[in-house]
């Protein structure tokens, strides 16, 4: 385990450049984190530098295209839906990482509207929104009318003047206390807006996206924590919670007492534990429902077991394991659902080899 970025600038698929970075032990589960508007992935700096995180999780950043150190295109159309979503696979790709729990911190929740649109979906074992606007038309429902101002007045001004004090009032705005946050801190946090240009801003604010197949895949059960400060100046607590409640069928939401809009920030503990359990108990489910997926494509498996015989295999505990053309099997307790497994596959194409398979190597643990 390394506390030292992996720093990688992919390409994806229209050319535009992506700066990610990981850190932590790339077999350990992982945690993909998203930051927020005019930002940077150095917003989690806190999180990833700190070792009782990338410890127990492979933690893994980018910055957004028009953010940071990422590329910057010029035209509306260079930020399209499938393109987020492009960056997001891209960077997936990159760190060979597989159904990961996303971590979304303000306008940065809206790529997942990216993700479920056009990738496959499986892409994501779960969502973490932080104070989020999961996608860009939920934005009047949910932002406050400070807010709702405030960007109109920051994506509609030209002049630098006009700009840099608007963008002072957004930064001032992400923090419970501005004036007692450490000055590094603004300055680092402000100082990543620069590298923007205004059409930049209007441009990721204003592009086009479609939530039904996010708004599906929350009616049909993707996990997702949702965590919001009640003193946000920016997200309207109660009408966010009404939002999720209403299109996300398994999520937990959590309001922290008297917390702002920079949670991960300024709450990072209490954040970052509440996270920890979630995605431990998302990725846990993930790797059993892989490991059934992973049995049932192998050469000579039980393919053709009806839903009763598998779920008994399972409330058994049964375990299979498989080297090549199924060589070895391992079944740990299969006493109880043993003869109405061999039932259920009787009279199924090739029942009678598997029968005699199960019969001869039924308990016997894999080498």
């Amino acid at each position: 385990m390394t506390t030292t970025p992996d720093v990688r600038v992919l390409t994806s698929s229209d050319g535009c450049r992506i700066y990610a970075d990981a850190v932590g032990d790339s077999s350990k589960p992982c945690l993909v984190f998203i930051h927020g508007f005019s930002l940077s992935a150095a917003v989690f700096d806190n999180i990833f530098f700190d070792a009782r995180y990338s410890s127990e999780f492979f933690l893994v950043r980018y910055d957004m295209r028009g953010h940071g150190r990422s590329g910057k295109p010029d035209t509306i159309d260079e930020y399209a839906s499938k393109l987020y979503a492009d960056d997001f696979a891209a960077v997936l790709h990159t760190f060979k990482v597989r159904r990961p729990v996303v971590v979304t911190w303000s306008l940065g929740a809206t790529v997942t509207a990216d993700i479920a649109a056009h990738l496959p979906q499986d892409t994501l074992a779960g969502i973490v929104y932080m104070a989020p606007c999961p996608y860009i038309g939920l934005m009047p429902s949910i932002g406050t009318p400070f807010i709702l101002n405030l960007l109109y007045d920051i994506t509609s001004a030209d002049d630098a003047t006009s700009a840099d004090d608007n963008m002072q009032i957004f930064f001032n705005s992400c923090f419970t206390d501005a004036e007692k946050t450490p000055w590094e801190t603004r300055a680092l946090w402000q100082g990543m807006s620069t590298f923007q240009r205004p059409r930049h801003r209007r441009f990721v604010v204003s592009r086009t996206q479609d939530p039904t197949r996010l708004l599906q895949l929350g009616t049909e059960g993707l996990p997702v924590l949702v965590l919001i400060g009640t003193k946000d100046p920016q997200i309207r607590t109660e009408s966010l919670r009404t939002e999720m409640k209403k299109s996300f069928s398994n999520v937990d939401f959590y309001a922290l007492e008297g917390a702002g809009h920079s949670i991960h920030y300024e709450n990072k503990n209490e954040v970052m534990k509440r996270i920890m359990l979630f995605a431990k108990k998302t990725l846990t489910v993930r790797k059993k429902s892989d490991n059934i997926c992973r049995v049932e494509k192998q050469p000579g498996s039980f393919l053709h077991l009806n839903s009763m015989a598998r779920v008994q295999i399972c409330s058994s505990r049964a375990l299979f394991g498989y080297n090549g053309t199924l060589a070895k099997l391992a079944l740990y307790e299969m006493d109880k659902c043993e003869s109405r497994l061999l039932e259920s596959i009787h009279g199924q194409p090739g029942s009678e080899e598997k029968i005699a398979e199960h019969t001869i190597r039924a308990k016997l643990i894999s080498q």
